[in-house]
């Protein structure tokens, strides 16, 4: 007898690789984004009072993959409103930490700046205006995924001392170090 929770995991793990092969249902879907995409079905859409511009599917399937896999550093390109910069930041802020998302835009408008300046998600992120794909650019996400790298490497660097010490005074009330995947940190230090 399957685990309940494992079946339901199960299920949709065939009805997503049946609809993966399905062409017509391809073709159908194909078809409706473009006669949507020209009503600009998407701009109906925001994310915590900021204009989204994504289709509503994407939105829940990133928020599937963050919550997955627990970044601490998103990078997206392309600002625009800054809907999805704030839905990436409120992604982070459920999961905890002191996760960042480097937002990229060629040309941040001054009145989406504003409102993204002003929005309460704005402590998690951080805009930069340029091509993405330009040397300045990226030598500015590198550092930021150095510094986040340095930090982690301390962080289990403190992870491994906490365990030493734990070992040594067979404390069973030490604290408890807890690594998540991408992030390390150590309860009660």
């Amino acid at each position: 007898l399957m685990d309940p929770v494992q079946e339901f995991k199960e299920e949709r793990l065939v009805a997503a690789r049946q609809m993966a092969a399905d062409e017509e249902l391809k073709r159908k879907s194909l078809d409706w984004m473009l006669h949507a995409d020209r009503y600009k079905y998407t701009y109906n859409y925001t994310w915590l009072g900021r204009p989204v511009i994504k289709f509503p599917a994407d939105i829940l399937v990133m928020q599937e993959i963050i919550w997955r896999e627990q970044p601490d550093l998103i990078i997206e390109t392309g600002i625009a409103h800054g809907g999805s910069i704030i839905f990436s930041a409120s992604m982070l802020e459920l999961i905890g930490g002191d996760g960042l998302v480097l937002g990229i835009d060629i040309d941040i408008r001054k009145h989406n700046r504003a409102e993204i300046e002003r929005h309460p998600m704005m402590k998690r992120i951080r805009m930069i205006e340029g091509p993405s794909v330009s040397e300045e650019t990226l030598v500015l996400v590198r550092a930021e995924a150095a510094q986040r790298e340095r930090h982690h490497q301390d962080a289990a660097g403190n992870r491994q001392r906490i365990l030493q010490v734990a070992e040594r005074r067979d404390d069973r009330r030490a604290p408890q170090p807890v690594h998540d995947g991408l992030r390390a940190k150590a309860c009660r230090c």
